[in-house]
């Protein structure tokens, strides 16, 4: 390794750029978009104009396409950077040393609670991943066999995050969009159905994840697989919020739960744990359905004494923590409706 790292962070909102010149914003999907000031993936060869179905790897293709100048190449996200053994972000000097001694940086291995292609069939089109199997079978044979033992265990990685060699990371990469070119003939078509909405669309980047851990298992690479940090909340999460509280202010909660599942038809990703890093949008939902549920039995209502939802979100941690103890003078203390008891408890059980 030469020293010339240059990590791309794929963003499509503004935010706050670290402090480290290893790590360079790239703004995805910028085709017809605002200019953020950052580099743009809709110059040069690009697939820009295919966000909507790719996500993040048209700064991916980008990336691929267009930088040549370095020794180590990678990507992350605007708010998920690989971290170090000591717990801090990655530097330059930190990829050439780990690099020495591994093929490839990329995320820890996900433990997945049922086989990966039960769960693709549970939160997508099971239908996109069958042609994917084709495609492996019909034009990657020596990678089909890996694949199909993969897709009934229980690990994948996530992200596309991704570091290593720019000869390691063009090979990578070079496969990756032959394969999904080749699945894009045979699914592209049905992408735009009704049934398909704006995140589910992005069917390429979804499948892209299991194609990394695929391409690794394979090949026999020996992947540093290290804990990813998450410096910011999503943009997504943290402006439902700032809309929620509008409507809490309002004791609107009708409004509130009609935005609340809106959001969640198009963004189902908004309750993972990834995504609502402090947990404040599950115990928002936690809020909505016990003021619900007071409003319908018309019973004390926690929106009668308060209409912050900062500190409703205090509350209810409140609640919850003395639920999960037993602690019966708690909450008395803190005057739990009914209502509010019934949904703390489901929520303990639940293990939200």
């Amino acid at each position: 390794m030469r020293g010339n790292v240059k990590v791309y962070a794929l963003t499509h909102k503004k935010y706050h750029v670290i402090a480290d010149e290893t790590y360079i914003p790239l703004q995805v999907g910028s085709a017809g978009k605002e200019d953020l000031g950052y580099l743009r993936d809709d110059v040069g060869e690009n697939i820009s104009a295919e966000n909507r179905y790719f996500s993040e790897l048209t700064g991916i293709y980008w990336v691929l396409k267009n930088v040549k100048n370095a020794d180590i190449v990678g990507v992350c996200h605007y708010r998920r950077y690989p971290l170090n053994e000591r717990g801090s972000i990655m530097s330059a000097a930190d990829y050439e040393r780990i690099l020495k001694n591994y093929d490839i940086v990329t995320s820890k291995e996900i433990e997945l609670p049922v086989p990966y292609i039960e769960g693709f069939a549970a939160d997508h089109h099971s239908r996109d991943l069958d042609a994917l199997r084709d495609t492996l079978r019909l034009y990657f044979n020596d990678y089909y066999d890996v694949f199909e033992k993969i897709i009934h265990e229980k690990k994948t990685y996530f992200g596309n995050i991704m570091c290593g060699s720019y000869e390691l990371f063009r090979d990578y990469h070079s496969w990756l969009f032959d394969v999904l070119f080749k699945l894009k003939e045979r699914i592209q078509d049905h992408l735009d159905d009704a049934e398909y909405d704006d995140y589910h669309r992005r069917v390429y980047g979804f499948l892209s994840e299991i194609l990394l851990y695929t391409w690794v298992r394979k090949n026999g690479l020996k992947a540093f697989e290290t804990k990813i940090g998450i410096i910011e909340e999503k943009t997504e999460t943290r402006e439902l919020k700032e809309r929620l509280a509008g409507y809490v202010k309002k004791r609107d909660i009708d409004g509130a739960q009609q935005l609340f599942t809106k959001a969640l038809q198009s963004r189902p990703d908004l309750l993972m744990a990834v995504s609502d890093i402090t947990g404040e949008l599950r115990l928002t939902m936690e809020i909505l359905a016990a003021a619900g549920l007071e409003k319908e039995h018309k019973g004390k209502s926690m929106l009668d004494r308060e209409n912050n939802l900062e500190k409703l979100i205090t509350y209810v941690k409140e609640v919850n923590e003395a639920v999960k103890k037993n602690d019966a003078d708690k909450i008395n203390e803190l005057d739990v409706s009914d209502e509010m008891l019934k949904v703390a408890k489901i929520t303990l059980l639940s293990g939200k």
